[in-house]
C-alpha cells in the first residue's frame, strides 16, 4: 500500500474525487496510529482538496483539536 504522503505528492494540485476518497480511506485506516488515544474523541469525516474534516465527540474537543492542530498535521505528513 502506498503512503498517504506519496499519494498527495504524486497528485500535486490536481485533486479528483477518486484521489480524495482514497486519501480519506487511508486516513481512516491509519487514524488510531496517527492520533493515538485521541482517536476516541476525534473522528475523520473526509478529506477534500487538501483539507481533513474531523468530527469531535463533543464541543469541548473543538478547543482541544485547535491545541493539537500542528502536531496532528505533522503526524499526518509523516504517514
Amino acid at each position: 500500500m502506498r503512503s498517504l504522503a506519496s499519494i498527495l505528492e504524486k497528485n500535486g494540485r490536481f485533486r479528483s474525487i477518486a484521489v480524495d476518497n482514497k486519501v480519506t480511506s487511508i486516513l481512516k485506516e491509519k487514524w488510531p496510529e496517527i492520533v493515538g488515544n485521541l482517536a476516541k474523541h476525534l473522528f475523520i469525516s473526509h478529506y477534500r482538496k487538501g483539507n481533513i474534516y474531523i468530527h469531535v465527540k463533543n464541543n469541548s474537543w473543538v478547543n482541544e483539536l485547535d491545541y493539537y492542530k500542528e502536531d496532528l498535521i505533522a503526524k499526518v505528513k509523516q504517514n
